[in-house]
């Protein structure tokens, strides 16, 4: 039989009770029969809220070549689903993966319901029969098949039927609550389903004028059970009075129910409703004027300015500039309602004929735009590589390690946008990477992994891209000879999760800890790792990375590897991937290959909260009427009874004009805390602030976005209404008076040995709507192109408290600063309490007042952007053998290490247990960090640092003293591996002991308590030092244990700030005296019926990392 290859969606399964048998046999292919089949059960719902899963073991008997993996096939119309199986899959379990299948065994496949494609079944039919074959490998690279026919005919109860929900929802109660404050309509739909959920309600109305409004909600997150839709309608543009015409809504099977006007009346008592009247109608916003001495043409290698103005016809219409690729844009208002805009064309950019400066202006019903047309020239030069140098001369047969390239190349009439080094594994750099600019001779230092075993650099390309974007076609280089070291892909793996259950009904997050066990007998280790929801998603992980100190190593040899980890799944995910109940996991490991293990042995189920959750307190003071010219904010408290509120926030009800040209963050009403949660009452308790000082009257509307338990939920502006608690807020607010910010001192002066920027400054303000205490925003950009390169950023705000002072900036110390940026700007901006008004003073104005007139002649070179380096390593005065048979022996390493300007101030480093004699056993690999402190000679930009260490009586193996990452001063990190030390070091750092004996002491857990503090209490026999080792995403590395007594360690108070709360668990590691370690799980922990959990409770809550779609 021909090899079949089959591109195959990949998924994953669990064990259930209750197996129908089914017996038989089919004639053997191949030496392989299939001798029978069982099923959990014969039918299979896909109309369940919490997905089902069906499981299905496998019968077969293999007589010549042994099978070692195969692949379940469902069919269906749209497509096919295959689930994957090895020997991790066989009944009983194994030891040892990817072994050979032969004799009896039976295999096990779970299979989700949600990871069939419903087996093709059609809307509105109620069953169809689930088709499946079963297909495997064999050791002698034969394919065998058992088709759907010969499975179905030879074991007929081995079919399985797939069920769909065919009812549709009934509307049980529809409400529409009219504000009597506003526009606001609130309509409440109380819906029985029988399927898996609710897909979309539809709503139509129309207005006096028969102008038809069509709503959708599809955002079904509930916190009370009910549906709510709320809406802000718009009187000056569709009226006052509005009549219903129909109702619609659909569940996820797409059963749908109509409802048309005289059913909603009927039935619901609703045909009509009414809105408060609106303001003055304005549609026309403002008038505009270009300057007719605007140059037509633009060019690429200077600054071109364009001058306009605008006459508002409402000082609370904001005049918004927008910057693009070309120019920056300022609003100088020279009044409340007269503005002049300043664009000015940065040089460097993209030719391109007809680009327009764009200005515009909304209200909450109205938008306007107006454009000023002009071409940009500019040279179609390629930039060009000169030269490359390389920090080694020849790759032969190299470990991983970080090479560090510098291209030397030419640009015109642009800068630097990317970099991208196209070896297999390709690589991309940009304008942070440039440390020199001379004539345009740009110099980028790149630095990457580099691994021989797939990337060459004998004749590689690369492609430069420089901010006009142009590019070069990718020019062949040619770099050090590459001899590629030799790899043998034999990485194997297993994994054993301590848990299937993500149960969320009291927590926003769920970790469960796992086991990874590698083996490798070719150093093929693991380098990282993703898990992945349903094949789909990838999911949050720990690190599994061998050279890596973050990543849990609890146990190695060099052959076998034992990780300890973690995956976490957010309660949100349930509801935004549609993966409660039953759902798999997919394990993809990283080496010199990338790995598929299909966790197809076992499901996991996601159980969402049931807990209603209702604002049960809400009180606002002052409340509804607020007099802004005397009220500076509003304290508001909340208390929410049902599951934990995680975060909350107090927001307006904005028109789709207002929130497509607002940034959301300038939308928010509130700030709030969540100061407790009570899990005996079930109250969380909230204060929130919202601001409203010197605010314009205005009427606010405003709802809550709730966190419940992980999950973004509204409630809706109504529920506060229906239990009396305030619901608007009426702003009285000052009268306009004309008169906006107005700056009548601006003066720089420019250092260029500290590189640093003086400026004083003097701003009036008799504006009545600009918040006391409003700081002033300095806003420093790049003047050689405004639009950022990917990586890095283009502007730095700078922010004073006074509307008058002087200060200083240090482009140096400027975060994100970076030695390509060799123009600076500065302009000004003040917010205001006018939604989208920004009072600014644009860089050309302020130029023409200042007498240094921003001359900023940057001296980037003394800034400190490169990390340090090492220039050699190794042991003082080395042996060949240590001998620790009788005696503990000291040695010193050194370090001679270089920084160019800060200094050094941090080697990170670790011992590690890398080579044992036969039939010698053992782990280690622990941190150690020197400072400069640790200095014995020179100074911190040349010297030598020394790590005095003993070597225990006993200790046997070979230990490296490696880097992982050498700091300077101001922060620049290089990174290390034991290759990049061997590359430089005259004897390589690394010790050879060897002991006669054994330790007598081998440590041992002894105890572990913990408190309500979560202070640890760790007991052990014969350990010299303890450390825990913490799992859950934020939570990196170990903790280390402080001895308070002989055999007696404590951690005081673990309570970590940085993470959300919930429940943590961790591992303990116990170190001998001979440079062993004896780490237990988490599961062992367990096993041992010791904790292997704490619970974190944190007032404030970090939003979870949006799954990234595995396409």
């Amino acid at each position: 039989m021909n090899k079949i290859i089959l591109r195959l969606t990949i998924i994953y399964v669990l064990l259930i009770s209750n197996i129908n048998l089914v017996l038989g046999g089919l004639d053997p292919v191949n030496g392989v029969s299939l001798t029978s089949v069982q099923l959990s059960s014969n039918n299979i719902s896909g109309s369940q809220p919490l997905a089902p899963s069906v499981t299905i073991v496998f019968g077969l008997s293999a007589t010549q070549s042994p099978v070692f993996k195969g692949i379940v096939i469902f069919y269906a119309d749209n497509g096919i689903v295959g689930l994957h199986w090895d020997s991790n899959n066989l009944v009983g379990g194994n030891s040892y993966p990817n072994q050979g299948m032969s004799g009896d065994f039976e295999i096990q496949i779970c299979v989700p319901s949600s990871d069939l494609n419903s087996c093709g079944i059609e809307p509105g039919v109620g069953s169809k029969q689930c088709i499946y074959s079963l297909m495997m490998n064999l050791g002698d690279g034969e394919t065998v098949i058992f088709s759907p026919d010969e499975i179905e005919s030879q074991f007929p109860e081995s079919i399985l039927t797939f069920y769909q929900n065919v009812i549709p929802p009934v509307l049980k109660e529809f409400v529409v609550s009219p504000h009597p404050e506003g526009p606001l309509v609130s309509f409440t739909f109380d819906i029985e389903y029988f399927g898996s959920g609710i897909y979309e309600i539809t709503l139509v109305f129309a207005n006096q004028s028969g102008f038809s409004l069509i709503e959708y909600q599809n955002s079904l997150v509930t916190n009370n059970g009910y549906y709510y839709k709320e809406i802000l309608l718009l009187p000056e543009i569709y009226g006052t009075n509005f009549r219903m015409i129909s109702l619609s809504v659909m569940d996820l099977e797409e059963n749908q129910v109509n409802y048309n006007s005289q059913q909603i009346k009927s039935l619901f008592g609703v045909s009509t409703f009414n809105i408060e009247k609106g303001s003055s109608r304005e549609f026309k916003l403002f008038s505009y004027n270009i300057d007719p001495k605007n140059p037509k043409v633009a060019n690429g290698n200077s600054y071109t300015n364009l001058r306009s103005s605008a006459k508002l016809n409402s000082p609370f219409f904001p005049m918004i500039c927008i910057e693009s690729v070309y120019y920056i844009c300022n609003t100088l208002y020279i009044n409340s309602t007269y503005v002049e805009i300043y664009s000015q064309i940065q040089p460097n950019g993209p030719p391109v004929f007809g680009a327009s400066e764009l200005v515009f202006s909304f209200n909450p019903y109205a938008f306007e735009l107006e454009e000023i047309i002009f071409n940009y020239n500019n040279s179609y030069t390629q930039p060009l590589i000169e030269d490359s140098s390389y920090s080694v001369s020849e790759i032969n047969q190299l470990e991983p390690f970080y090479l560090e390239i510098n291209y030397t190349i030419v640009i015109s009439d642009a800068i630097l946008d990317k970099i991208m080094v196209m070896v297999p594994s390709l690589s991309y750099f940009y304008l942070d990477s440039v440390i020199s600019i001379n004539n345009g001779i740009t110099v980028s230092d790149i630095v990457f992994l580099f691994d021989s075993s797939v990337d060459s650099l004998n004749l590689y390309q690369v492609q430069i891209t420089d901010s006009k974007d142009a590019f070069s076609t990718g020019e062949n280089v040619k770099g050090p000879k590459t001899t590629p070291r030799i790899v043998f892909y034999d990485i194997l793996y297993k994994i054993e999760f301590e848990s299937t259950i993500f149960d969320f009904s009291n927590q926003s997050q769920v970790t469960i800890p796992f086991i990874l066990t590698t083996w490798t007998n070719h150093s093929d280790h693991i380098n990282s790792n993703a898990l992945l929801l349903n094949n789909m998603y990838i999911i949050q992980s720990g690190m599994t990375n061998y050279t890596d100190l973050n990543s849990q190593i609890v146990s190695s040899n060099g052959v076998e590897t034992v990780y300890q980890s973690y995956v976490t799944i957010y309660n949100n995910y349930g509801s935004t991937l549609e993966s409660y109940g039953q759902v798999l996991l997919n394990f993809i490991g990283f080496s010199a290959t990338t790995d598929i293990l299909s966790i197809t042995w076992q499901c996991f189920s996601i159980i969402p909260p049931s807990q209603p959750t209702i604002v049960y307190n809400f009180t606002m003071s002052p409340s509804n009427k607020v007099f802004s010219n005397q009220t500076s904010e509003i304290q508001v408290t909340i208390q929410i009874k049902g599951s934990q509120v995680n975060a909350l926030q107090i927001l307006p009800f904005l028109s789709p004009f207002q929130t497509e040209n607002i940034p959301t963050a300038e939308t928010i009403l509130s700030i709030c805390l969540v100061s407790n949660y009570n899990p005996y009452t079930l109250i969380t308790d909230i204060q929130c602030t919202i601001p409203v000082a010197n605010l314009h009257s205005q009427t606010i509307l405003f709802y809550l976005q709730a966190t419940i338990l992980g999950q973004p939920t509204t409630i809706p502006n109504v529920q506060l209404q229906e239990f009396g608690y305030p619901s608007y807020i009426s702003i009285i607010g000052p009268e306009d008076n004309g008169l906006v910010p107005n700056i009548t001192q601006f003066s720089t002066s420019f250092n260029p040995i500290t590189n640093s920027i003086s400026v004083q400054y003097n701003i009036e303000n008799e504006c009545n709507f600009v918040a006391p205490g409003q700081p002033v925003d300095f806003i420093i950009f790049n003047r050689q192109i405004l639009s950022p390169d990917y990586g890095s950023l283009n502007k730095f705000t700078v922010s004073q408290p006074s509307l008058s002072g002087a200060f200083d900036i240090s482009l140096c110390d400027l975060p994100g600063f970076m030695f390509g940026y060799q123009l600076i700007g500065i302009y000004v901006n003040i917010n205001s309490t006018i939604l989208g008004t920004q009072y600014q003073f644009p860089y050309e104005y302020l130029v023409e007042m200042d007498p240094n007139q921003q001359n900023f002649p940057t001296n980037n070179g003394i800034c400190d952007f490169s990390a340090p380096r090492l220039v050699d390593a190794g042991i003082l005065y080395p042996l060949s053998i240590y001998d620790t048979s009788n005696q503990n022996i000291n040695i010193s390493v050194f370090y001679d290490i270089t920084d160019d300007l800060s200094g050094f101030e941090t080697l990170n480093g670790y011992i590690r247990l890398v080579g044992q004699d036969i039939g010698v056993s053992g782990f280690y690999y622990q941190e150690f960090t020197l400072s400069s402190k640790d200095i014995v000679s020179g100074n911190l930009r040349n010297g030598r640092f020394i790590l005095n260490f003993t070597l225990p009586q006993y200790t046997n193996g070979t230990y490296q003293f490696g880097i992982s990452s050498l700091i300077d001063k101001v922060g620049n990190s290089r990174l290390f591996t034991f290759q990049n030390i061997l590359l430089v070091s005259s004897v390589p750092p690394q010790v050879n002991v060897y002991s006669d004996y054994t330790n007598p002491v081998s440590p041992s857990l002894v105890s572990v308590s913990i408190d309500n503090t979560n202070t640890f209490i760790i007991t052990t026999n014969g350990a010299v030092s303890v450390y825990m080792l913490p799992i859950g995403g934020g939570l990196y590395g170990n903790v280390p244990a402080h001895p308070t007594s002989q055999n007696t360690y404590m951690i005081n108070s673990y309570n970590p700030t940085t993470v959300n709360s919930g429940t943590y668990y961790f591992g303990i590691c116990l170190n001998g005296d001979s440079l062993t370690t004896l780490c237990y799980t988490s599961s062992e922990l367990q096993s041992l019926g010791l904790p292997n959990s704490i619970q974190i409770q944190n007032t404030v809550y970090y939003p979870p990392p949006i799954p990234i779609p595995n396409f």
